[in-house]
């Protein structure tokens, strides 16, 4: 009888340091988690703001919308935020 109850408290103890571990791996996952929701707000932002950027290159039309003619270029620097290095326009 001694020997089954040995053997019971034995695999409890083995259960609850899987439990362990389990939980241990829930709470690195969440964190990843929590990191990857960061990551993607902070892409989003990113999106938002390059497309009131995009709005600065459109005009209405009677039709919708159509780009302003600009420099390729310069547009394509100022979407992605690089407005101070005005003197990669100079040569185009």
């Amino acid at each position: 009888m001694e020997a089954k109850l040995d053997a019971i408290l034995r695999s409890l103890e083995g259960l609850r340091k899987e439990q362990d571990g389990f939980e241990k791996k829930l709470e690195s996952f969440e964190g990843k988690l929590n990191n990857f929701k960061s990551r993607m707000n902070e892409f989003e932002s990113k999106i938002e703001s390059l497309d009131r950027k995009l709005d600065n290159f459109m005009v209405e039309t009677g039709n919708g919308y159509k780009f302003v003619k600009l420099d390729r270029h310069k547009a394509l620097y100022e979407m992605i935020g690089h407005r101070n290095q005005n003197h990669i326009y100079r040569h185009h």
